[in-house]
């Protein structure tokens, strides 16, 4: 299809550097050709095109389209490839990614010049040094000076790809936390619905999917009386914890632990933890039980029974002990020797105790007890230490028995044996007595329990622990000899403890223990006692944070933005390089002081502290949660603005916060000189509308008056002069006619949009059938149809979407060689837009002329093929950028033309 917009090219053909001289396709020099050289109205936009191409952050290449050859690069292009400049201008387009994969690449540089290929792709370059450095593209067209031109925007993705290759890892790991953990954990949202589930919640409750947690872990219909979870989402519940202890619909006891939260999107959840504890409730009451049955038979038992904790102080006694002190027993609790015994005595049993309690283990020794009723007694104090479930000494029981009455001693002896033998077995350490010559004398039910779960013996009594450490050294157990070495200094006296940390690994799982050996005192042979402490979680944690904090600082150290963390006060408690550079202070200055009196300028200190009060009580502020722009102060004096993001964060004493900075003081800059240009631009294209309104409209006058003059002469003097003179004076008519024409038509272009542009709901519908009535006489006369289909209501300026349509459909009638001409109008919707689309069958537009169409006074054809003024399109091109959309063409020779536009759809909010 032809068309009466075209254009004539407007480059000389060659292509010339900045120094004038011609240059060939492919060379090195043809860098500096593809930019004409500015006139003095446009050297400055020259000059900025051509900082901003070489300032650029991400590398540019311009290629030939044709050739493929790199014809253009900036200064960020050097730096990906590691190569000067004059080594990339010249090579081809592929020689910029490994050799093996150039193929795929010349490929994808023929889709992109073919048009067949756009956005964004990603790829690899190889580097000067050889290493292949993964990038994103993004390729563009346009033609310059005649030449087309390819323009590839890569971007290196290096970092970005091992960043998120580091968070995919960090959330794996997350979620391996959550699934391998044996707790069940679920996330509840307002509507009491579970919204995340782990495996182990599966597992008790069963599936999850849209169900209401009382249904799920109680099996009620609706929420239970005064539900903890609904407590959680009130106002004044904000961050609140809870724990409960409650029953499932199986009779199950779980203690749950429940904390409200926002998600990403700031709606409230409630985090719910819980451990199943039925076992543990049945132990708490047969250990209630048992003490029940403790404490009874301690009362029957004649001989004064107590105990102590770590500080010397009683816990309890019996009522045989009760009656001998003469205190009730509910008054002992928390009493010391002092309190209860004579000066002299007290002094003895204080030193007694402190010296067990510093040596754990038994001693009995001989003294005297104060009985109210019968007067002091010899008695032979037996006393031992207890451990808690940490191995640490928990304090020590004492019996007290009468010399008189060894019958009764002996008794109480062996209660005293059975009692200390209950406590050890009740410790979840494996605990083992060795003699002095390493035989195994005692394991408590931990031990036995242990080995038999992993292979072991069940009895390891008068086993040699040092052969035990020979056996595990000769298959491979490097820590067996340190062990072996520490127990024997602990049996010799040489060393009051020992501890070991060594792993002890299942095929099902990664454990670690800590040995701790001490000498057992008040034995006539040396005794050692070994605990083995499981410390695998505490490993693990020790292990994570760790990598937590070593991963933390790396990533503060390096990062560009200043980083400041505040305490409940508004002190600075961290302080990263890049904010000592930013505001001049060391991480020594800077730590400790307010950070608003430090870093905000005077006017603003009163305001920043009433907000901060605010802060300190709630953990919420304008500025928590938010990016704000605000001025700062560095440590010269100097005010600059920065843009400051903040994030709360709960301390023991209150809410402090953490926060990023970033000086913008480079970016405000390349703001304003960005809006300073735009409104020169905006100014420019208003001068130069008006000058086109004004000297068209004002040619039109004497224009008229040539061309009637003209008119008159050749009615007047036609056949009276000679053949010639008609001949001119016709060209002369012609010509001014002509001129009239294109006045005409260049006051009609510069009147888009400056008349009739205010826009409206338009039905395209109706619009198309008035155009059609217009054109009725044109269509009957070309025995034409004009059809249309699925065509909307859209907001727009009514006379110019009529005249951009009539344009059109009068262009597919006009160029059209067909006995039948038709052209038809259809729209469809897009992303946030409407994409119309005319199409026809005629004499179609060749591919290299597609662009130069829509210029204004362009034409293909000679006025004796088809007649027209050249403005068409160009008028088309205008309405449609009123309208903020584009416009664009798919034709071929003799193959039809289609002529698409959009227009924002601005219905959907676009």
């Amino acid at each position: 299809m032809g068309t009466d917009s075209e254009r004539k090219d407007c480059g000389n053909g060659q292509a010339r550097g900045e120094s004038g001289a011609p240059e060939g396709n492919g060379s090195a020099a043809a860098a500096a050709s593809l930019l004409p050289a500015p006139d003095c109205a446009h050297a400055d936009t020259d000059q900025e095109f051509r900082l901003a191409f070489e300032n650029a952050l991400d590398a540019i290449f311009w290629a030939d389209a044709a050739t493929g050859i790199i014809v253009r690069v900036n200064r960020a292009a050097e730096d990906l490839m590691g190569r000067p400049r004059s080594e990339l201008l010249g090579m081809s387009q592929m020689d910029l990614h490994p050799a093996n994969r150039r193929d795929f690449y010349r490929e994808m540089f023929e889709q992109h010049a073919s048009g067949g290929i756009t956005g964004r792709r990603q790829a690899v370059v190889a580097h000067a040094s050889g290493r292949e450095i993964p990038v994103q593209i993004s390729v563009s067209g346009t033609r310059i000076n005649g030449r087309d031109i390819i323009q590839g925007v890569f971007r290196n993705i290096e970092d970005a790809q091992k960043a998120q290759q580091a968070l995919e890892a960090e959330r794996r790991k997350f979620n391996t936390l959550l699934e391998t953990t044996n707790a069940f954990i679920c996330s509840i949202d307002q509507s009491l619905t579970v919204r995340y589930a782990n495996s182990v919640f599966t597992k008790h409750f069963g599936a999850h999917a849209n169900r209401k947690c009382h249904d799920i872990l109680w099996g009620r219909a609706a929420p239970c009386p005064d539900c903890p979870i609904q407590k959680l989402f009130d106002d004044a519940a904000n961050g609140q914890e809870m724990t409960r202890e409650c029953a499932d619909a199986r009779g199950r006891i779980h203690k749950i632990f429940l904390k409200a939260y926002r998600d990403q999107t700031g709606a409230r959840q409630a985090l719910v933890t819980g451990f199943d504890i039925t076992n543990l409730k049945y132990a708490e009451m047969e250990l209630e039980a048992r003490n029940m049955f403790l404490n009874t038979l301690l009362d029957t038992i004649p001989a004064p029974v107590f105990y102590k904790d770590e500080k010397g102080r009683y816990l309890g006694c019996n009522k045989a002990f009760e009656e001998h002190a003469g205190t009730p027993r509910e008054q002992l609790a928390g009493k010391t020797v002092f309190d209860l015994w004579p000066r002299q005595l007290a002094e003895v049993y204080h030193e007694a105790d402190t010296k067990l309690l510093r040596e754990p283990g038994r001693h009995a020794y001989e003294g005297q007890m104060n009985n109210p009723r019968t007067g002091p007694r010899d008695v032979i104090f037996h006393k031992a230490t207890f451990n808690n479930p940490d191995g640490s000494v928990g304090g020590l029981l004492g019996i007290t028995v009468d010399i008189t009455e060894r019958k009764a001693m002996e008794r109480r002896i062996a209660h005293q044996e059975r009692f200390v033998s209950s406590i050890l077995d009740s410790l979840s350490s494996n605990i083992c007595i060795l003699d002095g010559r390493g035989s195994i004398r005692y394991t408590n039910a931990a031990w036995d329990r242990f080995s038999g779960e992993n292979g072991g013996r069940g009895d390891y009594k008068d086993w040699n622990y040092f052969q035990v450490c020979e056996a595990a050294a000769r298959q491979g157990d490097a820590l067996a000899h340190d062990a072996a070495h520490g127990i024997r200094l602990v049996l010799d006296g040489k060393l009051d403890e020992f501890r070991l940390e060594y792993p002890c690994h299942s095929p099902d799982e990664l454990r670690w223990f800590r040995m701790i050996v001490r000498p057992l005192q008040g034995s006539d042979s040396p005794l050692a006692v070994i605990s083995h402490n499981n410390i695998t979680e505490q490993k693990l944690a020790d292990d994570a944070l760790r990598l937590s904090e070593g991963r933390l600082r790396t990533i503060t150290d390096t990062t560009q933005d200043a980083i400041v963390m505040i305490d409940e006060e508004g002190d600075i408690s961290f302080w990263n390089p890049a904010a000592a550079r930013m505001f001049g202070y060391s991480q020594e200055e800077a730590t400790g002081q307010n950070l608003h009196r430090l870093l905000a300028p005077a006017e603003f200190h009163e305001a920043h502290g009433k907000a901060f009060a605010s802060f300190q009580k709630t953990g919420e502020g304008a500025a928590v949660g938010k990016t704000l722009e605000l001025a700062a102060i560095n440590k010269n004096g100097d005010r600059f603005p920065i843009e400051m993001s903040l994030a709360a964060r709960r301390l023991p004493r209150g809410w402090g916060a953490v926060g990023i900075i970033r000086d913008i003081t480079e970016r405000n800059k390349a703001r304003e000189q960005l809006r300073q240009a735009m409104d020169d631009l905006e100014r420019s294209n208003r001068e130069l509308e008006e000058f086109a309104y004004v000297a068209s409209h004002d040619l039109k006058e004497p224009l008229r008056m040539v061309v009637s003059y003209m008119q008159l002469l050749e009615r007047r003097y036609k056949g009276q002069l000679d053949e010639k003179a008609d001949k001119f004076i016709g060209y002369a008519v012609d010509g001014a006619m002509r001129m009239q024409k294109l006045i005409s038509a260049l006051l009609d272009y510069s009147r888009v949009g400056r008349v009739n542009g205010d826009f409206e709901t338009v039905d395209c519908t109706a619009l198309i059938e008035r155009i059609a009535g217009d054109l009725s006489a044109t269509v009957s006369e070309k025995n034409a149809r004009i059809t249309y289909s699925d065509l909307p209501e859209v907001q727009a300026a009514p006379a110019l979407l009529g005249q951009l349509l009539q344009n059109l459909v009068a262009n597919g009638l006009k160029y059209c060689t067909d006995p039948a001409p038709h052209v038809h109008v259809s729209a469809e919707r897009g992303h946030g837009e409407w994409v119309f689309s005319v199409s026809d069958n005629g004499i179609g537009i060749p591919p290299e002329h597609h662009e130069r169409i829509f210029k204004i006074f362009q034409r293909l054809h000679t006025r004796d093929e088809f007649q027209g003024t050249g403005i068409g399109l160009s008028v088309c091109k205008k309405a449609v950028e009123h309208h903020h959309g584009r416009i664009w063409v798919e034709s071929g020779q003799g193959q039809g033309s289609t002529f698409f536009f959009t227009i924002p759809d601005r219905e959907a909010g676009s």
